[in-house]
């Protein structure tokens, strides 16, 4: 005697195994969207350290090898908007110029930032002789409890005769 089954009974699977299946699958598919989320995010973070790295890399040596735009910038009544495209404290590659210090020094702040190009980052610039045993400072400018996060590039040079150490650190407010 051959059983008969009913249309309705052929083909069916059963319920928990379908719950059970559609779970598996969700739990993958959701961690794998996470991990993707994470990996992006790292990655954007990354891209942001290494574009501030660089930016702050070219600033310090725009401001020790070259002299700005226009070279005689600090003779013009200090830092301003529209009188100076660039900021270079040297008279020469790595040879601080005395004049060019001092009036960066007097110069506001927020005048300086925009022509260095930092953005809304805070900075601190420190110049000091004798890094290596028991620091001089020379010149120090900035704020340096103004930010989470820092990053600092230093650079080498020649300040009336002595080797002198340009510390230039910018501070940022991690989003």
């Amino acid at each position: 005697m051959e059983k008969k089954t009913k249309a309705e009974d052929r083909g069916m699977i059963f319920t928990v195994d379908m719950v059970t299946a559609l779970f598996f699958f969700l739990v993958i598919i959701l961690s794998m969207l996470w991990v993707w989320a994470e990996a992006y995010r790292h990655m954007v973070d990354y891209r942001d350290v290494q574009s501030r790295q660089e930016r702050l890399a070219t600033v310090s040596s725009m401001l020790v090898k070259t002299p700005g735009s226009p070279p005689n910038w600090e003779s013009s009544g200090g830092v301003t908007l529209s009188g100076v495209d660039a900021i270079g404290l040297a008279r020469e590659p790595n040879v601080l110029d005395e004049g060019k210090m001092m009036a960066f020094m007097s110069a506001d702040g927020e005048n300086l930032r925009e022509r260095m190009g930092l953005g809304s980052e805070n900075f601190s610039l420190t110049v000091t002789e004798d890094w290596a045993g028991t620091p001089r400072i020379i010149y120090y400018m900035g704020d340096s409890t103004a930010g989470k996060e820092r990053m600092i590039a230093r650079r080498y040079a020649l300040f009336n005769g002595s080797r002198v150490e340009l510390k230039l650190e910018a501070y940022y407010n991690k989003k």
